[in-house]
């Protein structure tokens, strides 16, 4: 016990005697900092006797406070990155943010969901972006998918094509594959109703609804189809699923020009404007 207190001892003065820099000073016995002026040894009562151990002076004690934030930073952040690898699999959706898009009605109802997360977590609410193609719907679901990732909250997104096809694979255990998908904070299904019209399919989309709402979870989805559309199918299964979609999600319009296309024509009017340059 002795021996290992004087190791002990002579292992901290050793380390003391090596963190001291050219400007520390001695005084009254003591090693003070010579940077911050505050000590890097304390005197303290062992076994009877007064010792000197070192202790951090200010600066020490504030670039170690300031390496635990950039650490903690860090792994923030890998933690983020980590977790976008594995709920976004596309990486070209990774810039699909509010501060890359335009402000459309769609988008300033996915700002808001974003700022009242918490609450619409907590009372199992989601949206359905719904509306003709090329509006914006998956843009608005993409921008709620990596805002939230950004607040280390755990998003999966995918489609229906890729769920049906996943659960018609003999290897995968469907119960615990829709377990998985349900210990995501938020789901978003893109582009639900063009999924293959099959009786199994409809069975996958059926169960994997049934599992997220009663998972008490927020769903997010988006689809071609209107509200009336979904409300009037005509199939029974249909009619099961787009009404448990209804009943845990706000519907959310997209309305507009075809972004797409819209692309499409700035691509084209700036080829033009570079040809006529060429023939002037």
């Amino acid at each position: 016990m002795i021996d290992a207190i004087a190791n002990t001892i002579n292992a901290a003065k050793t380390a003391a005697a090596e963190n001291r820099n050219k400007d520390d000073y001695e005084h009254d016995g003591i090693w003070y900092c010579g940077k911050c002026g505050t000590p890097k040894e304390i005197k303290i009562m062992l076994m009877g006797q007064e010792r000197l151990m070192p202790c951090d002076c200010d600066c020490m004690a504030n670039e170690y406070a300031d390496n635990q934030i950039k650490l903690k930073k860090a792994q923030r952040e890998q933690s983020i990155s980590r977790n976008k690898s594995v709920g976004i699999k596309n990486k070209e959706l990774y810039s699909w943010t509010f501060e890359n898009g335009e402000e459309t009605q769609a988008i300033a109802t996915a700002r808001k969901y974003v700022t009242k997360w918490a609450q619409m977590y907590q009372d199992n609410i989601g949206l359905m972006f719904y509306g003709n193609p090329g509006t914006g719907k998956t843009y608005a679901a993409m921008c709620i998918a990596n805002a939230l990732l950004d607040m280390s909250v755990s998003v999966m997104v995918t489609n229906f094509s890729h769920i049906i096809a996943t659960l018609s694979d003999y290897k995968v255990n469907n119960n615990e594959y829709i377990d998985d998908l349900n210990n995501y904070s938020l789901l978003i299904i893109d582009d639900i109703g063009s999924e293959r019209n099959t009786e199994t399919a409809t069975q996958y989309v059926t169960d994997v609804i049934d599992a997220r709402v009663r998972a008490n979870k927020p769903l997010i989805v988006t689809t071609n189809l209107t509200v009336e559309e979904m409300k009037q199918a005509q199939d029974i299964s249909k009619q099961r699923i787009y009404s448990r979609i209804l009943g845990v999600t706000l519907p959310v319009k997209a309305v507009g020009e075809d972004i797409r296309l819209k692309k499409q024509k700035n691509k084209l009017r700036a080829a033009q404007a570079m040809f006529e340059q060429v023939a002037e």
